[in-house]
């Protein structure tokens, strides 16, 4: 029987390359180790730590020092050997060939104590090792009495989890072996570490590692993986970007390279990664009101609260939250898609969950839950949506309010994503018409702080009473009132729905004029209220938003209608014209000038203080060719 059947010689591995073997910042558990090894009774190690913490490193180093050591210290000429479990279970055909030939090992080593010592990685894995059914022959057991008595030293590693689990349990293991606790290094100890090992990634890609980006390194490893530990993570991180580096074709490793590979790797948005978030935090207000429209006490509390947890105050592990409430159509879900292209680059980094789909909690909440951490595991910077709170399971909100507190979530394989970067928001229209009616009483009352006091008290309690439990309100913390939109802002928003087809129908060659300035310059008379027929006849004229909000927008349901009503009314005639010309390869006149053509809605009624529904108005369209100019950023033609 020989040694090496089931093992292989560390210590001839390490002098190969000593240099390479070497564990930077380690000298105190190493110095612990040799104490120990050079105990009388209990002189058999176990290392415990969280993977990737450099439990294996720790015993290579140890390894060249024993080569280094000198003929007083007892460990000199000693040999380390690596126990390779997978031959321990190949190999025998029946439980008695296996018992007879590892029992040979054992009774080598014992031979050999002077000369070997047993490293056995992963060691909770030797429970159950080698044995058949029913049989407690397993390596543990076989391993044990020569252990116990002093007879072999052994160094084992395993996580912490593990330790406790398997090994902890087995007292009479535990009295051979002293653990020793592997703690995460530092950031500053990763740095030191990386550089004293970068040389090996230069010379295996050919390039340049300066000092300074390897703080990068760390700091990305550090802030972007939260789910390994250093220095495994940055050490992974730095082989991935060399390597990235070099099919580039850059000499020296860039901050780009870095960038991209953690993109690629753990879906972080590039603007993320490479852009000021300072600069994203200064624009980030005036970004919001750009597309929401009406809402600036909503978004200037939002932006506060994203402003206070980038300065760092707070709960730094836990989502920071926000309940949009108000009625429908007043922006909540575009101030989410919004936050997510203003904070993460796009608004496809948003996970929207329709919480009306989980609503019995025996389906809901193990689907929401496996839906939850599978979305964030892949996509750990996002805005996560979910619609319509008020109508999913109490259970389910449950399971919400765990993550809200906890800032994390196991999922279904016992993993923990984490949601310490994800800004949850959830929208709901339950109570709106509080909102509606304490709106109607005016600015007076909206400005007093007691009745504002006792508003928020009658929406809380009108909150418990669609399903929330008092501790969730509590939680939550940002209630963000959303008001329903003014005559002003409602022009804007349809301005702004306009600019966005206007921006589709320059791609296709095509623009369209509907704003008065740009009307007047071909119906000279518009801004007169009128303009000439095809006899010659003045026919009221007006701007085509007013048409469009006279038919498209109610209290009741906001401003999504208006979307139908532009469907309706303005798209069906650019689409026409792209399509004939698409057909038929004829250019088409390019440029639709759009207005409302008659009477708009009286504004009363026989002497009552009520508007008409609709007026006797219709779109009308003029079409001309024109030079097309791009369109800007803020929608000027």
């Amino acid at each position: 029987m020989e040694l090496t059947d089931f093992t292989d010689d560390l210590t001839e591995e390490v002098a190969t390359d000593i240099e390479r073997y070497r564990a930077f910042g380690r000298e105190q558990i190493t110095k612990r180790m040799r104490a120990i090894l050079n105990q009388d009774i209990q002189s058999s190690i176990v290392l415990t730590g969280e993977p990737g913490v450099g439990k294996t490193a720790i015993v290579e180093n140890l390894a060249v020092e024993m080569l280094n050591a000198n003929e007083k210290d007892s460990l000199y000429g000693k040999h380390i050997l690596k126990l390779d479990l997978t031959r321990v279970n190949d190999g025998h055909a029946d439980m008695g060939d296996y018992a007879y030939r590892f029992g040979n090992f054992i009774a080598e080593l014992k031979n050999h104590r002077d000369d070997f010592i047993l490293f056995i990685d992963e060691m909770h894995q030797i429970v159950g090792t080698g044995a058949k059914e029913g049989s407690l022959q397993d390596v543990a057991n076989m391993l044990k009495p020569a252990l116990s008595r002093g007879e072999i030293q052994v160094i084992g590693a395993t996580t912490i989890d593990e330790f406790h689990a398997t090994i902890e349990k087995d007292g009479a293991l535990m009295r051979r072996l002293e653990e020793v606790t592997v703690p995460e290094l530092t950031e500053a100890e990763t740095v030191e570490l990386l550089k004293s090992i970068k040389w090996q990634f230069s010379r295996k890609q050919d390039i340049n590692i300066s000092d300074e980006i390897l703080v990068n390194v760390t700091n990305f490893a550090n802030r972007y993986i939260s789910d390994r530990y250093f220095p495994d993570k940055a050490i992974g991180l730095l082989d991935g970007a060399t390597s990235l580096a070099k099919m580039n074709g850059h000499s020296e490793l860039e901050l780009a390279d870095l960038a991209e590979i953690v993109h690629d790797k753990f879906n972080i948005p590039m603007s993320i990664l490479l852009e000021s978030v300072n600069k994203r935090l200064l624009t980030l207000e005036d970004h919001l009101k750009s597309r929401v429209i009406g809402q600036d006490e909503a978004i200037g509390t939002v932006v506060n609260r994203i402003w206070s947890r980038s300065a760092g105050l707070g709960d730094m592990s836990k989502p920071l939250s926000f309940f949009f409430a108000g009625p429908t159509g007043v922006g909540k879900t575009e101030t989410a898609k919004a936050l997510a292209e203003a904070m993460f680059g796009s608004e496809s980094a948003m996970i929207r969950l329709d919480m009306s789909e989980y609503k019995i909690a025996e389906r809901a909440v193990p689907r929401f839950k496996s839906v939850l951490s599978r979305q964030v595991k892949k996509m750990p910077y996002t805005v996560l949506l979910l619609d319509e709170a008020e109508k999913a399971d109490s259970e389910v909100m449950d399971l919400l309010l765990q993550v809200l507190d906890d800032g994390r979530l196991t999922d279904d394989y016992g993993r923990q994503v984490n949601f310490k970067d994800v800004i949850v928001i959830m929208t709901s229209n339950a109570s709106a018409e509080l909102i509606l009616t304490r709106d109607a009483k005016g600015a007076t009352y909206q400005n007093d702080p007691k009745r504002q006091k006792a508003f928020m008290e009658e929406f809380k309690s009108s909150l418990r009473g669609f399903g929330f439990k008092p501790e969730f309100i509590a939680r939550i913390g940002n209630i963000i009132m959303f008001h329903p939109l003014q005559g002003a802002d409602i022009a804007q928003v349809v301005d702004l729905k306009l600019q966005k087809l206007n921006k589709q129908a320059n791609k296709q060659g095509f623009q369209i004029l509907y704003r008065p300035k740009d009307v007047v310059k071909y119906i000279p008379t518009f801004d007169k209220g009128y303009e000439l027929d095809s006899e010659g006849n003045k026919v009221p004229s007006s701007p085509v938003v007013d048409l469009l909000i006279d038919k498209g927008y109610e209290l009741s349901e906001g401003v999504r209608p208006l979307d139908e009503t532009i469907n309706n009314l303005i798209e069906p005639v650019i689409a026409d014209a792209i399509m004939l010309q698409r057909i038929s390869g004829e250019p088409q006149r390019n440029t639709f000038i759009f207005r409302a053509y008659g009477e708009g809605p009286k504004a009363y009624v026989e002497g009552k203080n009520e508007t008409t529904t609709y007026g006797t108005w219709e779109v009308a369209v003029g079409r001309t060719n024109a030079e097309i100019m791009e369109v800007k950023s803020n929608g000027d033609i």
